[in-house]
């Protein structure tokens, strides 16, 4: 059945919306749980700041593959999941080897200051991380959006 313009326009938005609530709800996830695990109780803010301050650039970069792939299909599912799991690592692996060919220290770089250990490596783990936890939040949102929209 053809659907119009407008519709094509309204599913495209809803994605990006889904995308972007998965990306907030797996942020806070991510933060809580790094604050509890490495700070104690912790305040949650300055680690969910920094999570998206990363995390929303990459997921502007995956907006052109939502807007792409249309509707969620049973064989445009591995897409999405792949896509965004490993676009997070992938950016940041970039942005790790541009900061190297910029004349910076590789051993910092990927290995970070020795005091506190974080460095790029680490940065590939969480992007890792945020990435597959926005992907499962986002793929239970599609299902749960294409079932309702079924009935």
């Amino acid at each position: 059945m053809p659907r119009s313009g407008g519709r094509l326009l309204v599913n495209a938005l809803g994605r990006v919306g889904l995308r972007f609530s998965s990306l907030l709800v797996a942020g806070l996830l991510f933060s809580a749980l790094f604050s509890l695990i490495f700070g104690g109780a912790g305040s949650t803010f300055p680690i969910f700041r920094i999570t998206m301050t990363f995390a929303l650039p990459v997921g502007c970069l995956y907006l052109p593959v939502l807007i792409a792939l249309g509707d969620e299909g049973e064989r445009r599912v591995p897409i999405i999941i792949l896509g965004g799991v490993f676009i997070g690592p992938a950016s940041m692996a970039l942005w790790g080897l541009f900061l190297e060919w910029s004349g910076g220290n590789a051993h910092t770089i990927w290995y970070g200051d020795p005091l506190t250990g974080v460095g790029g490596l680490v940065a590939l783990l969480f992007a890792f991380i945020v990435g597959s936890l926005t992907t499962v939040f986002y793929v239970l949102g599609l299902k749960v959006t294409h079932r309702r929209s079924a009935r």
